[in-house]
């Protein structure tokens, strides 16, 4: 067995492929997918909450639920794809999925009905009614 790196190259090569790929495409993305910054804006009538997002984002993905003064906000994605060979009959299923939460504490109470979500270039506000 000495001289052997591998019993089965070709797949390994393709492991290998896969693997470069995630580090230089996938890491960075998973990395910069959390939430930059956000902004809490108080007047007289509603308190405006900006959450900036760094990546392209879809509105189904994104959840926010308001327990109090705390505002939760969620985030996730999935993604599937494949690849298949059929030369060597090989293929690769591949899912991967992001999750990112943040909670913020707002400094005045609000209600949750009548609440609303603008998306701007960057981010998104949600305005909430002052009690």
């Amino acid at each position: 067995m000495q001289g052997k790196k591998h019993s089965f190259p070709q797949i390994w090569e393709k492991i290998e492929k896969e693997w470069e790929e995630f580090l230089r495409n996938d890491l960075p993305s998973l990395q910069n997918w959390a939430f930059v910054e956000e902004k809490i804006e108080v007047s007289d009538d509603e308190v405006k909450v900006f959450i900036h997002l760094p990546t392209p984002i879809r509105r189904e993905q994104v959840h926010f639920d308001l327990e109090g003064n705390l505002l939760r906000i969620k985030m996730e994605d999935r993604q599937e794809s494949r690849l298949e060979d059929e030369r060597s009959h090989f293929y690769q299923i591949s899912k991967r999925y992001k999750r990112e939460e943040r909670v913020l504490q707002l400094p005045v109470p609000v209600r949750k009905e009548k609440s609303r979500v603008e998306w701007r270039e960057g981010g998104m506000w949600i305005i909430f009614p002052r009690i």
